[in-house]
């Protein structure tokens, strides 16, 4: 990208490129290292002013304009192009449309796929490995309605379970070279990017999360497979209580509570999918208390599942509505990414 101003260093050129993608949180870490490095410089402070142009934050702006005058004068091709908050929320850029309509295309054929995949290979890989590892280990327990073995199934979560975790702490290890510093860094880097974020994209983030839950009642589910008795609907609400809390809790620490408690107030859509997996669990936990034949659990859950997959796409599809007309605004906000440096 060529800015419409003199930019022989090339930090003009990427302070556009990341405003231009919505990635105000990265432009401004960038940023803040150049007015480290070079504190009696004004270029980096003129940049600055061009991030809060960009962001419709005049009076932010007019700060950083201010703290540059008074270090020196200079850059006037720069400072023309920052007072014209028109021409500085327009980025000169290639229009994404199009590359973001393929990548979109691309992830949803690549979900169907992994949904394909699981379909037809989670049964060979509880049969060959859940199953043949509870009878290894001489575990006996109850089994699934498909008749594989309960314990098997656990034993083979948690191992895929290790396995992520493990590769995340070599990586981590080999990167950084201590977990605490990047569990730290990453809690400290969501909470100040979640706090950063405006209402449009606190509901894009939050359709996100919505798009998910309806798939938590299987979940949920899970002591109602390895009881029996009408015991098991309690068994589900309990844990499904419990659970809320710990997820409400992490979301908490990651992001802090008032982006929470602002996601919930402004997304409709994430309270209602919420809402409606509550009701879900409530009337599952109901119909094992009361007895309910195990046929026709089995067969709710069929249509349960359906009714999940159809939430989910069409969720999908609207927030990549949402996407587009933000980054065609300029105004989508992204996560910094675990790892690389703002530049």
């Amino acid at each position: 990208m060529v800015p419409p101003f003199p930019d022989p260093a090339g930090h003009g050129a990427h302070v556009l490129k990341r405003c231009g993608e919505g990635r105000f949180a990265w432009a401004h870490a960038y940023v803040d290292r150049l007015v480290t490095e070079r504190p009696g410089d004004p270029h980096p402070l003129l940049l600055r002013a061009l991030i809060y142009a960009y962001r419709g934050e005049e009076d932010s702006c007019r700060k950083a304009l201010a703290e540059a005058d008074a270090l020196g004068s200079g850059h006037p091709e720069l400072r023309s192009y920052i007072d014209d908050p028109l021409t500085a929320r327009t980025p000169p850029t290639a229009d994404p449309v199009e590359k973001l309509t393929l990548k979109d295309a691309g992830g949803c054929l690549l979900a169907l796929v992994a949904l394909g995949v699981l379909h037809r290979g989670g049964p060979w890989l509880m049969k060959t490995c859940g199953d043949w590892l509870a009878s290894q280990l001489g575990i006996r327990g109850r089994m699934m309605y498909d008749g594989h073995s309960i314990p098997g199934f656990v034993m083979v979560a948690a191992l895929v379970g290790l396995a992520r975790l493990g590769w995340w702490a070599f990586k981590t290890r080999r990167g950084t070279g201590s977990l605490r510093a990047e569990i730290a860094g990453r809690r400290a880097r969501a909470r100040r990017v979640a706090a950063d974020l405006d209402d449009d994209n606190l509901r894009y983030r939050a359709g996100g999360v919505a798009m998910l839950l309806p798939f938590s009642v299987f979940f949920a589910a899970v002591p109602a497979i390895m009881t029996s008795g009408p015991i098991r609907g309690w068994l589900v609400a309990a844990w499904t209580i419990v659970m809320s809390l710990c997820l409400i809790a992490a979301a908490t620490a990651c992001a802090g509570r008032q982006p929470v408690a602002r996601a919930v107030g402004l997304s409709r859509l994430l309270l209602f999918q919420v809402i409606a997996a509550y009701g879900v669990i409530g009337t599952f936990s109901w119909a094992l208390i009361t007895g309910v034949s195990e046929d026709a659990l089995n067969t709710a859950s069929m249509y349960w599942f359906g009714s999940a997959l159809v939430s989910f796409f069409a969720t999908a599809v609207h927030l990549i509505t949402v996407q587009r007309r933000l980054r065609r605004e300029g105004r989508l906000q992204h996560w910094p990414e675990k790892g690389r440096r703002a530049h």
